[in-house]
């Protein structure tokens, strides 16, 4: 469930799959933050991503977001071959732009985070490409926090993912705060996100399935 401020704003939903595709396995990771009807701000946004199972590297990302009025659409196809990335905006494909091999895009680093084993006062550190530049994500394991959601009560760490651009700034825009579950699942349970007119903050209220 998703609040802005006091007032229900939607849902969002993550989901896995595990696919075949050219001979290797990947898993298929896809996010939603959807406005309920009448609210004053629409928000429309989903993310796909592609990724090999073993690496979490990249091999496609589908970005569709609508905050507002305001449309982006685009997608980045990956090649772990050459190491060269394409993105498509609005059906306009961009020249072929190298990346450090072996990036993920932000919705796989989401689930990379999951897989490692974290701790208080840790800063994970790898590269994360969106199609025009490589960043280096810093993930910083701030604290434990107990939180009662929907969906239970949870020991949960608590963990800021930043992009830091070449310069060494960082980010600002979507800055998120997320709150997982401290045990080897990593389970999102709380997600916090600045945008430009507040905040998000979305909270866990089921699961469904084998959840890993």
């Amino acid at each position: 469930s998703v609040k802005f401020s006091l007032f229900s704003a939607g849902t969002s939903t993550f989901s896995i799959d595990e696919l075949t595709q050219a001979g290797r396995p990947v898993y298929k990771f896809q996010s939603t933050i959807t406005s309920r009807d009448g609210f004053f701000y629409k928000i429309d946004d989903r993310g796909t991503s592609l990724t090999d199972q073993a690496t979490f590297a990249s091999y496609r990302y589908e970005k569709y977001q609508n905050e507002g009025g305001e449309i982006e659409n685009n997608v980045t196809n990956f090649n772990q071959t050459t190491g060269r990335a394409v993105r498509t905006e609005d059906g306009k494909a961009h020249p072929a732009m190298a990346y450090v091999k072996a990036a993920k895009d932000v919705l796989a680093a989401i689930y990379y985070v999951r897989t490692q084993n974290i701790a208080v006062g840790q800063t994970l550190r790898f590269p994360v490409h969106d199609g025009k530049r490589d960043y280096r994500m810093d993930v910083e394991v701030r604290r434990r926090e107990f939180l009662r959601v929907p969906a239970g009560e949870f020991n949960c760490l608590v963990v800021e993912p930043k992009l830091i651009q070449a310069d060494g700034k960082v980010k600002t825009k979507g800055q998120m705060t997320l709150w997982m579950t401290d045990d080897a699942r990593h389970i999102p349970v709380r997600i916090k996100i600045v945008l430009p007119f507040g905040n998000i903050v979305a909270s866990l209220t089921s699961m469904q399935g084998t959840v890993s």
